[in-house]
């Protein structure tokens, strides 16, 4: 965000006024990339501080923005600003400076203090009222940085940036329609602000109106593209069902960006959605590699191990998921899952439980719990959990199967019956449940 805000303050050192200014800026939407920062600074200043102290500090300020030292950069305006009469109006020019460096730096108090001195030198200039917007989003203070916003545009009704930003902010404040309309805003008086159609592109996403989401995105692509846009069309593919166009953006994405763990991370969930399940391992591989607390990747590492019926590899990446989370009840659960099919009644009843403890109402956890104790013979603790089961998720049929089954080998007939015909209410054609029922007529006669 910077050089957009920084090459409209030179000019204003320049010119009376501040011209229109809708150029995309370099960094992603949201973000803020300052490594070239004021590449013109030397032939936009030469007019206006031909030589003297300001000068040169603004100049040491620029560079050093320029190589992302806004520590430095912030010290050079501050000593630009001691070195010029305050009652000259370019003092707002140099505090907006300042705000931007300290904006990069975090110090979002200090950078709004500087702009609002900004706004009271110079009140009806169109940047001092943008930056300032853009500091109190940051801070979360959306109504305020709207009115900013709409002071900006009052002054510059059309300027393509203060309506992305404008946009933005309702975003942020949630208000759907009006965020949207900001944005078509800024790309009908420019059409090449991908900034703008990458917002949309989110907020539409925000909606879950997909299909909208994967045009804007692609507009984007076609101005600009990026790792970002790609994984997030691919985001938005694989939300439509389109895993094949989400794995090829994830390709994509990969390419410009080989680094990005998340990337491999939904690479791997595309494979995993395409039955591609060594794939799917591979790219999980990869993005535990590259971000080693990535407790989702191991998690649905071993969900692939176990759908490939490799429960012992599927038990160590739940293993790390759970060092990454350990408060995921689900990969607690999935662990007993491995445990169970391992035969590892204890160890999965600990996982169960844990899974319980995390989650009261996971009548799954409960279900499997109940089945552990059953092979155990515990079948009193096995009929609890079933019930419990039950009471949370009255339509639960693998608890109303398995209780039955449990009942029936107790010599329980009729509960055993009851169960089964409650299960065919829920499903009339569950082969299982015809053929449990059949049984006890058999036995019956």
């Amino acid at each position: 965000m910077p050089r957009l805000i920084i090459r409209c303050l030179l000019c204003a050192f320049l010119v009376v006024s501040v011209p229109a200014i809708s150029r995309a800026d370099p960094a992603g939407a949201g973000a803020s990339n300052s490594s070239s920062v004021f590449t013109k600074i030397p032939e936009l200043l030469k007019n206006e501080f031909a030589k003297g102290e300001v000068s040169l500090a603004v100049k040491i300020g620029v560079n050093a923005a320029q190589k992302g030292d806004h520590e430095l950069a912030v010290r050079a305006f501050t000593r630009a600003l001691k070195a010029i009469e305050q009652s000259d109006p370019k003092v707002a020019n140099l505090l907006i400076l300042r705000a931007t460096s300290l904006n990069e730096l975090g110090r979002l108090e200090q950078a709004l203090k500087d702009n609002d001195q900004a706004v009271r030198v110079r009140p009806n200039r169109v940047w001092t009222y943008w930056e300032r917007g853009r500091t109190l989003q940051k801070l979360g203070r959306n109504e305020e940085a709207l009115k900013d916003y709409d002071s900006a545009i009052q002054l510059d009704p059309d300027n393509s940036q203060i309506h992305l930003g404008r946009g933005r902010t309702l975003r942020a404040l949630k208000r759907i329609d009006a965020s949207r309309d900001a944005f078509a805003r800024a790309i009908k008086l420019d059409p090449k602000n991908w900034r703008a159609f990458s917002n949309r592109a989110d907020l539409y996403s925000d909606i879950g109106d997909y299909d909208k989401s994967v045009k804007d995105y692609t507009a984007v692509i076609a101005i600009r593209p990026s790792a970002a846009t790609y994984y997030n069309r691919g985001n938005s593919y694989l939300k439509l069902g389109n895993k094949q166009a989400a794995l090829k953006d994830y390709e994509s994405s990969i390419e410009l960006d080989p680094r990005d763990a998340s990337a491999y991370y939904n690479r791997g969930i595309a494979y995993q959605d395409l039955n591609q399940t060594k794939q799917a391992i591979a790219s999980y591989d990869r993005a535990v590699e590259l971000n080693p607390n990535h407790e989702k990747a191991y998690f649905r590492r071993g969900n692939a191990y176990q759908n490939i019926n490799q429960p012992k590899q599927a038990i160590e990446s739940y293993n790390r998921a759970i060092e990454a989370d350990s408060t995921d009840a689900s990969a607690f659960y999935n662990r007993g899952n491995s445990h169970s099919k391992m035969g590892e009644h204890h160890k999965a009843i600990k996982d169960y439980t844990q899974a319980i403890e995390l989650n009261l109402k996971h009548a799954s956890a409960y279900v499997n719990r109940a089945n552990r104790y059953r092979d155990l013979g515990e079948s009193a603790k096995a009929l609890a959990d079933y019930q419990t089961a039950l009471n949370i998720d009255p339509a639960q049929l693998n608890a109303i199967r398995n209780r039955g089954w449990l009942y029936a080998k107790r010599g329980q007939d009729g509960l055993a019956r009851a169960d089964y015909e409650r299960g065919l209410k829920l499903s009339p054609n569950d082969k299982w449940l015809n053929w449990a029922v059949s049984q006890l007529e058999k036995k019956s006669r």
